[in-house]
């Protein structure tokens, strides 16, 4: 794996056998370069995880001392969320790391998979051109394998087909809303888009067994789980509290009331966020309708058996029937503070309609549409320590939500279907009570330059929102393919 480079830093040295020789024939024994290793693994404890990354290019000793850094596991100050996006000043096979506690810019070997579901850990979830999902870190080049698409519940054949002088690779999928089955195929390339919609990790995956993957996936918004390594996705459909509701068949559904009813049923059951504490060690998930629900995937701390049962648990209940609204629906989140506190995030936004020129998808000037924050809002849920095993009760139990004001001390990072909250002490210029925002549409809401990304930074103290160009001085504009998210640098 190549180093990391930034680009409003000085240029590192080559890695040089020439500057090593030099300081040899001249005697110069001040030259970093001969500073012994336990001193070199010092400073790395200092530095920011792409510079310790690119330290390793200035010359072999601080090549060994990088490499050693990172053989030991040692660890590097706390790292906020950075900016990982494509761009053409780089290439299509590096990538651009943009730390906004720092505003420098990284240039990581690294290209950014099509599909992206989501990053935790300093792992981003992707998928192959086949659409089999893994875990790969873009600072180290290091990948974590997980089961194919093939092995969750609803995909029911693989097939390679062959037209003209090319093919593709095509899933049957049952997308019957009912129990009985009907097959659609879906090429890899639609369902790399399409398949994964949100995804929490409770580890890095060097973690081994600590680490496990929960994946909300389609055709209706269904969970499974797995850890790198594991043959197959486990299905959690037989988990009452987390299933998604089927009609016997379509000639017991009845008439169109009963039709549109039970698609408003498909759509409050949607997960809309999942997210890890690292506090208690349970997943917390999100419903469309607002319910939310933890699950335990160690049994409740059952260690009797080597594969215990997932338990969940309803947190929250919807209060009231969701209402349809033709406008656009708030993007809610899921996030844990540091001290373990579990968050409700809404962010609220507008689309507007925009003629846009042509471009290489389309070669006439064309509708386009453009989003636009207008407002988040943060609610703690209160929840009381969950009861033991023996008494647990898939009931909701007392809770409280208090609205806030802002995030308080920390920053919010949102986008790309997560939310992270980091503690801004020690890095000034992190604004504490305010959002960082990427863009969170779909592809089938932005898919051009002519519409803007929805970028800034939304203080919570004006209620405003502060346009990208304003606040972070981005040294290479983005590509809007590949959408960018934030991922938190890690070297393990």
């Amino acid at each position: 794996m190549g180093a990391a480079a930034s680009t409003n830093k000085q240029p590192s040295p080559p890695a040089n056998e020439n500057m090593e020789e030099e300081a040899e024939a001249g005697g110069d024994r001040c030259c970093w370069s001969w500073l012994p290793e336990d001193v070199l693994l010092t400073v790395m404890g200092f530095m920011e995880v792409p510079d310790v990354v690119r330290s390793g290019a200035a010359c072999s000793a601080w090549r060994a001392a990088a490499a050693a850094f990172r053989r030991l596991r040692l660890s590097t100050p706390r790292q906020p969320p950075c900016l990982l996006y494509a761009c053409d000043a780089y290439g299509p096979d590096a990538a651009a790391l943009y730390s906004p506690s720092t505003a420098a810019t990284f240039c990581v070997p690294f290209r950014i998979p099509r599909a992206v579901a989501g990053a935790a850990h300093g792992w981003l979830f992707a998928t192959d051109d086949e659409a089999n999902p893994y875990l790969v870190n873009p600072v180290t080049g290091a990948r974590a394998t997980l089961p194919p698409i093939t092995t969750l519940d609803r995909v029911r054949s693989r097939e390679t087909l062959v037209v003209g002088g090319g093919g593709g690779v095509v899933y049957g999928v049952d997308v019957s809303p009912t129990v009985g089955e009907n097959i659609r195929h879906i090429t890899a390339e639609r369902a790399r888009d399409w398949m994964f919609r949100r995804v929490a990790v409770s580890g890095s995956p060097s973690a081994a067994a600590g680490c496990v993957v929960l994946l909300v996936h389609m055709p209706f918004s269904e969970l499974s789980f797995a850890r790198p390594g594991d043959a197959r996705w486990t299905s959690l459909s037989g988990v009452a509290e987390l299933s998604f509701a089927r009609a016997p068949n379509m000639a017991m559904v009845g008439d169109w009331g009963s039709i549109l009813a039970m698609g408003e049923l498909h759509h409050r059951q949607y997960w809309t966020s999942i997210v890890h504490n690292h506090k208690n060690g349970l997943f917390y998930l999100l419903r469309h309708c607002g319910s939310i629900f933890s699950l335990d995937l160690t049994g409740g701390g059952a260690a009797s058996s080597s594969s215990p049962s997932p338990v969940a648990r309803t947190v929250l209940s919807s209060p009231s029937p969701h209402q349809y609204s033709s406008g656009p629906k708030p993007t809610q989140y899921l996030a844990v503070t540091p001290r373990g506190e579990l968050l409700r995030v809404t962010r609220r936004w507008h689309q507007t309609a925009i003629v846009a020129p042509p471009d290489a998808s389309n070669g006439r000037w064309h509708v386009e549409h453009a989003v636009a924050t207008t407002g988040v809002e943060v609610e703690e849920i209160r929840t009381p320590p969950p009861p033991p095993l023996a008494t647990a009760a898939s009931t909701a139990t007392a809770i409280s939500v208090a609205g806030l004001g802002g995030c308080g001390d920390v920053a919010l990072f949102l986008g790309k279907s997560s939310a992270a909250c980091i503690p801004t002490e020690g890095f000034p210029m992190l604004r504490p009570n305010c959002a960082y925002l990427t863009d969170d549409a779909g592809g089938d809401v932005v898919r051009s330059p002519a519409a803007r990304r929805d970028f800034g930074v939304w203080d919570f103290g004006s209620g405003r929102l502060q346009r990208l160009g304003d606040v972070w001085p981005l040294h290479h504009p983005w590509l809007y393919s590949p959408s960018p998210i934030w991922i938190t640098p890690s070297l393990y």
